[in-house]
């Protein structure tokens, strides 16, 4: 089964803000959807990144594959994949973060800061079929706000934004 991420056409930019199918490019991130893609199993393979825009072709294109493609909320991820924050960090390659303090790079850890609104603070009930009383309750993950490895210089722009 061939990958969308092996054959885009527009590799990732520094900002995250360009569609990796048609090229699409805006300063809004909100016109941009990004998706991680699966292997053969449905398993979610963490590096492989896609980013689309919001345009029915290319949102066609996600969901006709026979890949299955999750889509990650622009602010949540895994280090490296984070929109908001790892824009343009010297620590970001691709969607990998290399910052030492990483665990996966052999360090302590790197703190992340999340958002503490009210709406994050919430827990939101569904229904489903999951346990014997059909109803899930979960408190939704609240956006990232920051992060201890970005350069001074980069943490006052994006808190500036």
């Amino acid at each position: 089964m061939r990958r969308l991420t092996d054959t885009v056409l527009h590799p990732i930019n520094e900002t995250f803000k360009k569609c990796q199918l048609c090229g699409y490019e805006s300063d809004d991130i909100c016109e941009f959807r990004f998706h991680q893609e699966c292997d053969e199993n449905d398993n979610k393979e963490p590096y492989n990144i896609l980013i689309t825009c919001n345009q029915h072709a290319c949102f066609q294109k996600i969901e006709q594959h026979e890949r299955l493609y999750v889509e990650l909320a622009w602010s949540n991820g895994e280090p490296g994949h984070f929109s908001l924050l790892c824009g343009d960090c010297p620590h970001r390659d691709g969607v990998r973060c290399t910052h030492p303090n990483l665990k996966v790079n052999g360090g302590e850890g790197l703190t992340l800061a999340m958002a503490n609104d009210p709406i994050h603070r919430a827990v939101v009930c569904y229904h489903t079929d999951d346990n014997e009383y059909g109803l899930t309750c979960r408190r939704p993950t609240p956006p990232f706000t920051g992060c201890a490895g970005l350069p001074e210089e980069h943490s006052r722009h994006f808190n500036n934004e």
